[in-house]
């Protein structure tokens, strides 16, 4: 079973409930600060969000693939893409909380 998924409507009605802001300024607000980030991220710049960690964009060197479909063996070319590196703060609230499942006897996807 996946894992319950937070969307951005779930994400904006949560910060209104503690910001008291209407959903639509949040929205903007949300949008823009997104923007920025990956505005941040096309120029090559580093993001750092405290408490929640760093993006950053990364060189995949060129590798080689296999077609699925006819086994034939071709490379993929090298490519940037984006990393992510959790903040310490975020892997030991995440670490406590699997943690605290798994002493309930919860599944982690739950």
């Amino acid at each position: 079973m996946d894992p319950p998924l937070l969307a951005r409507a779930e994400i904006l009605q949560q910060a209104r409930r503690i910001m008291n802001l209407s959903v639509r300024d949040l929205g903007e607000v949300l949008d823009n600060l997104l923007q920025a980030i990956q505005e941040a991220l096309a120029q090559g710049q580093e993001v750092r969000l405290p408490n929640i960690g760093r993006f950053k964009t990364i060189m995949s060197p060129e590798r080689p693939g296999r077609n699925p479909k006819t086994g034939a063996i071709t490379i993929i070319a090298a490519q940037k893409r984006v990393s992510f590196i959790p903040s310490l703060t975020l892997k030991r609230r995440l670490k406590a909380h699997f943690a605290a499942q798994e002493r309930s006897g919860q599944d982690s996807a739950d």
